[in-house]
């Protein structure tokens, strides 16, 4: 993995960065990715710390597409653990 010294040292800054990806989002109707509900938190908790708007990150119009939870019926991966929804993994 990447270490938080090896970004500081080499990385983008986050405010830059979370500036770049509400910008994208601007110009999107869609973002997609893996375990979004997750990214999602995450990215809005930056956002909040550095006392930034999550307008852009959260704006009405974009649908936002988890592809983790797509996937799970194809894939039918069996829990560990049996789960009450009776639903994969």
């Amino acid at each position: 993995g990447i270490t938080s010294r090896q970004a500081a040292r080499t990385g983008t800054s986050e405010v830059v960065a979370l500036g770049a990806l509400i910008g994208f989002v601007n110009e999107s109707r869609y973002v997609v990715g893996f375990n979004l509900d997750f990214e999602r938190a995450v990215i809005t908790n930056r956002l909040e710390r550095l006392g930034k708007t999550r307008k852009g990150w959260l704006r009405e119009g974009v649908e936002h597409i988890c592809v983790m939870k797509a996937a799970t019926n194809v894939c039918k991966i069996e829990p560990e653990v049996a789960r009450e929804d009776q639903n994969y993994k």
